[in-house]
């Protein structure tokens, strides 16, 4: 490979590659990026590998940016990509049906086990996604809470948020995930 384009696999005695490797090459120019696109298209077909077809491409990070594990990066700054968004809001919906029969307290520890998690992950973004979170996560639970009680349909006045405000999941011992974002937020800079 070239002086200018630097990719170093890691194939040492024990050490393979995984099926799904993930590789990003940032470069000065567009054709530097296409002669490292070249270089590594001919490195893997050379050892029997491929590069997926959609997922291998040359974008300008200053312009439209791109998805990596799990965040979106663009320019100097990177925060939760929509993909990860839609899928926490996914397993959040997993662990809250309206009518699962498991009480408020259990539902609540489960979702703070992967909620905890994620954050830890995910710890490091600019805080836009966890407000928006904790006020989708805050919605499912007065959702069971509402059907436990035997109060039909879905509130659009605002009434279940007068029932139980926020302050009732945190008495519960719900994870906020703005105030822990921002608490880790603080803790990294001393």
């Amino acid at each position: 490979m070239s002086r200018e384009i630097h990719v170093r696999f890691c194939e040492g005695l024990g050490v393979r590659l995984t099926r799904a490797t993930r590789l990003v090459i940032l470069c000065r120019t567009a054709s530097e990026a296409q002669q490292a696109l070249r270089l590594v298209t001919d490195w893997t077909q050379q050892n029997g590998l491929t590069l997926h077809p959609t997922k291998t491409q040359v974008v300008d990070v200053n312009e439209t940016g791109f998805d990596f594990l799990g965040y979106h990066f663009l320019g100097a700054r990177h925060w939760v990509s929509q993909k990860a968004v839609r899928t926490v809001k996914a397993k959040i919906r997993q662990l809250t049906p309206r009518k699962s029969g498991v009480s408020l307290a259990v539902t609540i520890t489960r979702l703070n086990s992967m909620l905890s998690g994620w954050l830890n992950y995910f710890q490091h973004s600019r805080p836009w996604a966890f407000p928006r979170l904790d006020t989708f996560i805050r919605q499912r639970l007065r959702s069971i809470v509402r059907c436990r009680s035997k109060r039909k349909g879905c509130t659009r006045n605002g009434m279940d948020n007068l029932r139980w405000p926020n302050a009732f999941f945190a008495n519960h011992g719900l994870l906020n995930l703005a105030a822990a974002h921002a608490t880790a937020c603080q803790s990294s800079r001393r």
